[in-house]
């Protein structure tokens, strides 16, 4: 990885996101499994809370169009190239698994955002889903 290693995270009850710093500053701490955070209380370890609630986004180690940090989760806005069809501009989740298949629907962080590419961060799967939505 030749980028910083940053995790946001989307709190499911609440409703809003945790930066990395607001993180730090509620010494708030990833599982190293992933399955959601802890609270560490320096005091005393069994006052400690386990938080399942939020969700954690690692940075993708790029920037949009307009110097945005691009997160998992994101939703962007692209060109899409079409081959001999043209191309055409589409909503997409930024996401890390890598799909295969003519399926536009599909489009992933891997496959599309390389070079050339210019993407705009629009808004997120969690407070954006609307965006998604075909039209």
């Amino acid at each position: 990885m030749n980028f910083p290693f940053k995790v946001r995270a989307w709190h499911a009850v609440q409703k809003r996101f945790y930066s990395a710093e607001q993180m730090s500053t509620d010494q708030l701490t990833l599982m190293p499994d992933g399955s959601g955070f802890i609270n560490v209380h320096s005091g005393d370890m069994k006052k400690s809370t386990f938080i399942r609630a939020m969700i954690p986004e690692l940075f993708v180690g790029r920037t949009d169009k307009n110097s945005k940090e691009i997160y998992e989760g994101d939703i962007v806005r692209a060109w899409v190239d079409l081959g001999p069809a043209g191309e055409r501009q589409q909503n997409c989740a930024v996401t890390f698994s890598i799909l295969h298949g003519s399926n536009l629907e599909e489009w992933t962080f891997h496959e599309h955002l390389g070079e050339g590419w210019f993407p705009e961060v629009i808004g997120n799967i969690h407070e954006n889903p609307e965006l998604l939505e075909k039209k």
